[in-house]
């Protein structure tokens, strides 16, 4: 529900933003590029935490 919501959003800020869109300024095209990786590469959550709170120093870590 989540990632095709984010997926219709997407679209909407690409069509209405037009050809400003894609300028690195505005970031919509960055945006909407992760959000179709999203839908390609279906990984679980925690996965995707997983590798964040490897990768990512700011993260905090338990333990």
């Amino acid at each position: 529900m989540a990632r095709q919501l984010s997926t219709e959003t997407a679209r909407a800020c690409l069509t209405t933003c037009g050809g400003f869109a894609f300028a690195r300024e505005c970031g919509i095209e960055h945006n909407g590029r992760e959000i179709r990786l999203s839908r390609i590469a279906s990984v679980s959550p925690n996965l995707m935490l997983g590798f964040i709170g490897q990768h990512v120093p700011s993260v905090p870590k338990s333990g």
